[in-house]
């Protein structure tokens, strides 16, 4: 019990010596008003968002483009990452058109998508399949391709088949490195996913972000930031606990 609560004082301390730090300047007159607000204006603008019902809409539409990316570019990174990763000839003839592809920020391809999709919902969801299908992709290619040996040459022995050893020796040992790339693609996803909704001026939390700076509602803007961060806190912390779950085995 005494661990639990010295565990949460550890997590809130520097949030609240921040925030304390942040109400004296404030209240000092040392920070500029007009464009840094203080911490409770921008409490209070959250409550007024979110009782208004506009906190809701625009963090479900940011949520479901953000998962329906995440989502289609796991599926993707997954498949290709097995396909490159336990194939040499696959390896061979994808690798170098994929580091080129990798090469290219998705947030610069934004133009080119909305000249082919326009400003729509399936753009958004595009841009963020291909910024966060490259963890995936890369962490499963290593995951597979840095599996024992020994264990290959057991699953000759047996002769096992390709697909066996995929699915019995290949996914459990490169499950660690696909984890991770779950993880770092989950966080790039939310990024662009807030990217996408400012140029596109989705409704979304990033749509929000920018029509507020735009009238200069520093406090409205500050309330935005602050709902996206806590989406980021608690994606992280799911995504962290389904992971623990999966890697269960090498605790123990």
């Amino acid at each position: 019990m005494k661990h639990a609560v010295f565990r949460i004082l550890e997590t809130i301390l520097l949030p609240a010596i921040i925030l304390t730090l942040w109400q004296f300047a404030w209240s000092r007159g040392w920070l500029p008003r007009l464009f840094l607000p203080a911490p409770g204006e921008i409490w209070m603008s959250l409550t007024r968002i979110a009782e208004s019902g506009e906190l809701a809409l625009a963090a479900t539409d940011t949520a479901l483009r953000l998962l329906l990316g995440w989502v289609v570019a796991s599926l993707l990174g997954i498949a290709l990452g097995i396909l490159v990763g336990s194939n040499r000839f696959a390896h061979r003839l994808l690798n170098p058109t994929l580091e080129f592809v990798r090469s290219l920020p998705a947030s610069a391809l934004i133009p080119l998508l909305i000249l082919v999709m326009g400003l729509t919902d399936q753009m958004i969801v595009v841009v963020i399949a291909l910024g966060s299908l490259w963890p995936v992709l890369l962490g499963t290619i290593a995951g597979v391709r840095a599996v024992d040996p020994r264990l290959r040459e057991v699953a000759a022995g047996l002769e096992m088949s390709r697909a066996r050893i995929i699915t019995r020796i290949a996914l459990p040992a490169a499950l660690p490195d696909m984890l991770a790339g779950l993880r770092l693609g989950l966080t790039l996803a939310l990024v662009l996913c807030v990217v996408a909704e400012m140029i596109t001026m989705s409704r979304g939390l990033g749509g929000q972000i920018l029509l507020a700076s735009r009238n200069f509602r520093a406090a409205d803007l500050f309330a935005g930031i602050l709902v996206i961060g806590a989406t980021g806190l608690v994606l992280d912390i799911c995504i962290g606990a389904i992971e623990r779950w999966c890697l269960r085995w090498q605790r123990s």
